[in-house]
């Protein structure tokens, strides 16, 4: 079992719990290491935030609490066109794209099925091909402008594509501008996130990345590292078991572990 989460939330974003919920959970299950990663904090559409103060301070009272039952990291999610973290108290940061900057406007691609169609009618004009590239020509930037500890889910574009049912993930419209994009990123030699979350919610029978994508980035050397995005108590660690397999049958024999000196890695 990977005895560690480092992509979660809680009631200072958008999650549903407190922070000792989260790590009374953690616990429970009896994971080593978890790391609490609210969302940057911004005034984007979507974005239900409250003090980055208060949040900082209400991690670093938890880990003082639970020093000697489980090693906790401080981190946040970034927004890959909102630039670095520049608060210290942040150990790690996860580079994550919800947005894109199309026409003047910053528009939410995850928030809801018919937001996204929505966004695609009305700024690609109905071509959801057009979207994707826009989409991984954004991702593909997400290490130099969030200088991220690892890379949060990154197809989230094929969010709300189950069953293909908006575009074909086979098509090279498709697969090409995801290549691309994975072709840079590598270069930064920054761990990508095998991300469970929607699997482990059913609404998705893929994991993020694809199955196509995680053979890819084995074939191209990437480091990968296996998170939730539990935005509950009950989502912590979920799917794990299923990633771990598919990760395998992709050819990794290891996954990455966030210490505070730093990666290491456990074999599966």
């Amino acid at each position: 079992m990977i005895k560690a989460d480092y992509h979660t939330h809680t009631y200072f974003c958008d999650g549903d719990n407190s922070p000792g919920d989260m790590i009374e959970k953690a616990v429970e299950l009896g994971l080593e290491y978890y790391g609490f990663s609210s969302h940057c904090f911004t005034d984007l559409p979507h974005e239900i935030l409250t003090d980055e103060k208060a949040y900082i301070s209400e991690c670093v009272k938890i880990r003082k609490e639970y020093k000697d039952r489980i090693n906790i990291l401080i981190g946040m999610e970034m927004e890959n066109l909102l630039g670095k973290n520049s608060h210290k108290e942040v150990e790690y940061t996860i580079g994550s794209t919800h947005y894109l900057f199309v026409n003047g406007q910053y528009l939410c691609l995850d928030y809801s099925k018919d937001e996204f169609a929505s966004l695609c009618k009305n700024h690609f004009c109905g071509d959801y091909y057009k979207f994707v590239k826009e989409y991984y020509k954004t991702e593909a930037e997400v290490v130099k402008n969030t200088d991220c500890t690892f890379i949060g889910h990154f197809d989230l574009i094929t969010k709300f594509n189950e069953g293909f049912v908006l575009f074909d993930e086979s098509d090279k419209r498709y697969t090409d501008p995801a290549l691309e994009a994975l072709a840079a990123l590598k270069e930064y030699e920054v761990p990508f996130e095998i991300n469970t979350s929607q699997f482990s919610r059913k609404k998705k029978s893929e994991l993020y990345p694809s199955m196509f994508i995680l053979k890819k980035m084995h074939e191209m050397g990437c480091e990968i590292i296996i998170n939730s995005d539990a935005h509950s108590p009950a989502m912590i660690i979920s799917g794990f078991d299923e990633a771990v397999s598919r990760a395998k049958e992709c050819g990794f024999n290891h996954v990455n572990i966030l210490t505070s000196k730093g990666f290491i890695q456990t074999a599966i």
